[in-house]
């Protein structure tokens, strides 16, 4: 459960570094080294030499390619400030960095907001596992927000979760990159999250109709075999 915004959530979150199309390689001589390889790294590192963390960006040409841009990079803590964070690229080639933001937030902060934030979170959970297989695909219970916030669940994003805030069908979105959440409104809610395999009723039509047309067409054999043998005895006997 967390107070920001929905509009500003991206924002601190993710930042993206997309590489840009390669030069035509006739009009170059060559292609650019930056496409040329699977995988491309950036390194951040700080002015006071504290952070040096690599950023590894996979190319569609790459084997283990995701489709994965946006990257969250935690700076640490520091008492004195940073004149500058650095980027180098371990490459060379002509890279585009949008929708880049940069969060500060102090100890003292953190230790004010986590207190309040964990006064508005799901109470009354009841995940309704399975006695046998203690799996589960329903999870319920209450919750009682002071005023817009977002519903954050510690579930990874799936097409096949869907979401009831007081009976009524409620979009899911991402949230810390890859995570689920929902807007919730101020008041008390009752919640019910539910999870249902992505064409699971689909197939099961479509097993069972092939399951009746074999049975169909084994019976209908059966009888034409059966028929035929009646027909070879009396042809025999004639």
């Amino acid at each position: 459960m967390d107070g920001v915004g929905k509009t500003f959530w991206p924002t601190i979150t993710s930042y993206g570094m997309i590489p840009a199309a390669e030069k035509d390689a006739k009009e170059e001589g060559r292609a650019s080294d930056a496409a040329a390889k699977e995988t491309a790294a950036s390194r951040v590192t700080d002015a006071n030499k504290k952070l040096d963390k690599q950023l590894v960006y996979i190319q569609p040409r790459g084997q283990n390619f995701s489709d994965w841009h946006n990257f969250a990079v935690n700076m640490g803590y520091d008492e004195a400030p940073r004149g500058a964070i650095t980027f180098t690229f371990d490459q060379a080639g002509t890279w585009r960095v949008k929708d880049f933001a940069v969060v500060c937030m102090t100890p003292q902060s953190l230790r004010e907001q986590v207190p309040r934030l964990l006064q508005t979170q799901l109470k009354q959970v009841d995940l309704h596992k399975n006695p046998i297989s203690f799996a589960t695909g329903k999870i319920t219970g209450e919750i009682a927000s002071p005023g817009e916030q977002i519903l954050t669940f510690n579930l990874p994003y799936a097409e096949g979760w869907k979401l009831k805030i007081d009976g009524k069908n409620t979009d899911l979105f991402h949230v810390n990159v890859m995570f689920m959440g929902a807007l919730l409104q101020e008041g008390a809610h009752q919640i019910e999250l539910t999870y249902m395999t992505p064409g699971l009723y689909p197939g099961m039509l479509i097993s069972i109709f092939a399951l009746v047309l074999m049975i169909l067409c084994r019976c209908l054999r059966m009888r034409t075999g059966a028929k035929d043998q009646r027909c070879a005895k009396n042809s025999g006997t004639f």
